[in-house]
């Protein structure tokens, strides 16, 4: 009981505190030039309106990074594939042509080989 009775005591005390706190800020909000507000609101607006930009114009540049590493990866691929393509038709050939020296008849296995 004589806890509850304390803590509604301590919340008495911090309600009261809050709101003389809360009425002392207001007094020296109002006692504030307003032009002094707004130049910090415009102030505000400015430095929001600068890092909008900033974040723009780096999108725009980390886009144009991505497309141009893009395209470079892509080039490379493009020439690896191509010389794996070439390099497995080479091999495919000489198999092939084992393959087919090996299986085929007597009459042909006699023939040089090359």
């Amino acid at each position: 009981m004589k806890r509850v009775k304390g803590l509604k005591r301590m919340m008495k005390i911090m309600s009261f505190a809050a709101v003389l706190l809360f009425t002392a800020g207001m007094a020296s909000a109002e006692s504030e030039p307003k032009g002094t507000w707004d130049k910090a609101g415009k102030e505000l607006q400015e430095a929001a309106a600068a890092v909008g930009d900033a974040t723009k114009e780096s999108t725009a540049q980390a886009w144009e990074k991505t497309k141009e590493v893009t395209g470079e990866v892509a080039e490379g691929s493009q020439k690896a594939w191509e010389a794996t393509a070439e390099k497995s038709q080479e091999v495919v050939e000489e198999v092939k042509q084992k393959l087919h020296n090996v299986t085929a008849p007597a009459a042909e296995n006699s023939q040089p080989a090359d």
